[in-house]
């Protein structure tokens, strides 16, 4: 502690220094957060469930990841094995188990391809369907 009559100067002085590098730090490690939100879109993940007559089929429950609420068409976005999923712990959690389970979920997120796998980036969960 100083004792000279700049002492509360200096004092201020670096505290508004610590709040200008926590503010920059925020403002750094949001930046990636609010890019990967942009660019989402209602989801669906669900199974398939197309009638198919003409081979190659995909079996009956394969589970897709379509555009809107609405059931998965016959052209869904993605159609294979659980993508990567960028999100919370529990996001993931529940969308693996959804997987697995062949149940129905309604989310925010982005799908991308990169190369030959691809990527779910789940910005929430809205609800089950």
């Amino acid at each position: 502690m100083c004792f000279s009559p700049f002492g509360r100067l200096a004092s201020i002085r670096r505290s508004s220094s610590a709040i200008v590098v926590m503010v920059l730090c925020l403002a750094v490690s949001v930046q990636p957060v609010l890019a990967a939100k942009k660019g989402m879109e209602t989801l669906r993940i669900s199974p398939l469930r197309i009638m198919c007559v003409k081979a190659p089929c995909p079996p009956w429950d394969a589970m897709a990841i379509s555009q809107g609420t609405g059931p998965a068409g016959p052209h869904p976005l993605y159609l294979g094995p659980l993508p990567s999923i960028i999100g919370t712990k529990a996001d993931r959690t529940l969308i693996a188990r959804t997987w697995r389970e062949k149940g129905c979920l309604i989310l925010r997120a982005r799908l991308q391809r990169p190369g030959k796998s691809a990527v779910l980036t789940v910005g929430r969960i809205l609800r089950s369907c």
